[in-house]
């Protein structure tokens, strides 16, 4: 009986870990170059984008830098607030490069932050690769 109970037990937790999994892989985030500065070092502007293709909304949504390969102007943090499911929102933001010479990464990791449908609070980084300009 103890043996059966602890092995549901096993089962249930390897279910919710493989499902806050799932989910979260269906939560992206992608940036593009908005306008990038004429003197090197300035701030250049992006678009920051997270997708929720998950089947419910998520709340209280920020973004952070996981990497300090960029600053971000302000308080760091960029806040989505509330994503409906199968849907996005998007915000601008200047970015500082980190680098001597001034020059954008190629890529920047990002660490999310949002509660689920269930109240539960979850983390996860995503990469995303800086687009072109447009």
């Amino acid at each position: 009986m103890f043996v059966k109970k602890y092995l549901t037990q096993c089962m249930i937790v390897v279910y919710l870990i493989g499902l806050g999994c799932l989910q979260a892989s269906e939560i992206s985030v992608s940036t593009r170059i908005v306008s990038v500065p004429d003197i090197p070092g300035d701030p250049s502007l992006i678009s920051i984008t997270v997708s929720n293709d998950t089947t419910n909304s998520i709340h209280n949504v920020d973004l952070r830098l996981a990497r300090s390969e960029v600053m971000i102007g302000g308080n760091g943090v960029l806040q989505f607030g509330t994503v409906a499911q199968n849907g996005f929102n998007t915000v601008e933001a200047e970015i500082f490069p980190a680098s001597s010479d001034g020059a954008l990464p190629d890529s920047i990791v990002w660490k999310v932050d949002y509660d689920d449908v269930a109240g539960s609070h979850l983390q996860n980084e995503l990469i995303t690769v800086l687009g072109a300009e447009e």
